[in-house]
C-alpha cells in the first residue's frame, strides 16, 4: 500500500488553508493531487505533524483542510552528532541530507586545514547557504519519515568547536587502533549520553589536528580497510551507528 504523500509546512495549524508555493507545486505538480487525497504536513522545525486532506488543486493554489497538529516522537533519531569537515560544492549540502536520512540529532559543519578555505559567516551568502542545507533536510526529512531535522551548526573554525570535543568523540582515521564498533559497544550512546562522529576532509584532519583531539579524550577509530570519499565516510559511519543502535 502506497504510503500518504508527506508535506513539509512550518507553521503548521489546522482549518482550511492555501499552501505556498513550493508545496503547493509538490502537492500538484510533481504528485498531481486531486481533491479528496489525504496528505500528512509536517513541521520539521517543530516536530509536529497533521493529517490533512486536499480540497482544490488548480494552476494557481492548492486548498487543504488540516486537523489539530499534534507533536510526535522522532523517529530513527540517533544519539549521535556528525561533526563533519567541509567540503567543496554541494558537499555539505549532500552530508546534510544523508545525515538527516539515517538520524544524526545534530550537524557541525567544519573548517580545517586540509578542507576548505574560510567561508563567510554573516551576510548574504551565509543565509542563503544557511537555506539551502535546511532546504537539504527537509527533503531528507519527509522523504524519510522524521518529523524533525537535526541541529544544524557551523561553518566554524575547527579551533572554535574543539572545547566540545571530549571522551565520547570517535575520529575516523584509517591509522586508529581501534574499530567503529567496538568503540560503540564500550561507550554505549544514550539518549543521556550522546556521542559525537568526527570525520575530516579529504586527505583527512592533519596531524595537528589529530593531536589536539586527543589531547581532549578523542578516539581515532578505523573503519574498514578503504579510504573513502569525506561524504562517503559520512554516511557509512552513520549507516553503522543506525545498525549498531537497532539490533
Amino acid at each position: 500500500m502506497a504510503r500518504t504523500l508527506r508535506v513539509s509546512v512550518s507553521p503548521l495549524r489546522s482549518g482550511d488553508q492555501q499552501l505556498e508555493a513550493d508545496a503547493a507545486h509538490y502537492v500538484a505538480r510533481v504528485h498531481r493531487s486531486s481533491p479528496g487525497d489525504p496528505l500528512v504536513l509536517f513541521d520539521p522545525l517543530n516536530g509536529t505533524q497533521a493529517c490533512a486532506s486536499v480540497l482544490e488543486v488548480s494552476k494557481q493554489r492548492v486548498r487543504v483542510r488540516v486537523e489539530e497538529p499534534r507533536e510526535v516522537p522522532d523517529v530513527g533519531r540517533l544519539p549521535v552528532s556528525l561533526v563533519q569537515a567541509m567540503g567543496k560544492g554541494d558537499k555539505p549540502e549532500r552530508v546534510v541530507k544523508e545525515a538527516t536520512a539515517l538520524g544524526a540529532s545534530a550537524v557541525v559543519l567544519l573548517e580545517s586545514d586540509r578542507g576548505t578555505p574560510r567561508v563567510t559567516r554573516v551576510g548574504e551568502r551565509a543565509a542563503q547557504r544557511q537555506q539551502r542545507l535546511e532546504a537539504s533536510a527537509v527533503d531528507a526529512a519527509r522523504q524519510s519519515g522524521r518529523s524533525r531535522i537535526p541541529e544544524i551548526v557551523g561553518p566554524l573554525r575547527f579551533v572554535d568547536f574543539l572545547n566540545q570535543a571530549g571522551e565520547r568523540s570517535l575520529v575516523l582515521d584509517p591509522c586508529g587502533n581501534v574499530g567503529l564498533l567496538e568503540s560503540l559497544e564500550a561507550l554505549a550512546p544514550s539518549a543521556t549520553q550522546p556521542v559525537q562522529i568526527w570525520i575530516g576532509p579529504e586527505g583527512g584532519f592533519s596531524p595537528a589536528e589529530l593531536s589536539e583531539l586527543e589531547g581532549r579524550g578523542g578516539r581515532r577509530v578505523r573503519f574498514g580497510p578503504l579510504v573513502l570519499r569525506t561524504e562517503t565516510a559520512a554516511c557509512a559511519a552513520l549507516g553503522a551507528v543506525l545498525a549498531w543502535h537497532q539490533r
